[in-house]
């Protein structure tokens, strides 16, 4: 599917240009304004892809797919870290090896 590839490609820029890493809804809500203003801007979506409700608002189709596709490959790694409410907080960050955007 080309529209995954294209949404890998922009989880893959986002997070190169955030050293220590952005937690997964940051990361969910940049991808939506990177659309956004891409479709502004263009006339269509960079992603090609639909956005569904969720309870932090829009999340682009398919973001824990793509999301889950680059952690096993080993392109991008996953933290956990618990927050000082008891929840757990995923974040994302390029891995250490050189990655080809």
């Amino acid at each position: 599917m080309r529209n995954l590839e294209r949404l890998k490609l922009l989880i893959r820029a986002l997070l190169s240009k955030s050293p220590g890493g952005l937690p997964s809804v940051k990361l969910a809500k940049l991808i939506l304004f990177t659309d956004l203003e891409y479709y502004r801007k263009y006339g269509k979506s960079f992603t090609g892809l639909y956005y569904v409700r969720k309870d932090y608002g829009p999340v682009v189709a398919y973001f824990n797919t793509a999301l889950s596709e680059e952690v096993s490959s080993g392109v991008v790694k996953e933290k956990h870290e618990l927050t000082e409410y008891g929840t757990v907080m995923r974040t994302y960050e390029l891995s250490a090896h050189d990655i080809q955007i």
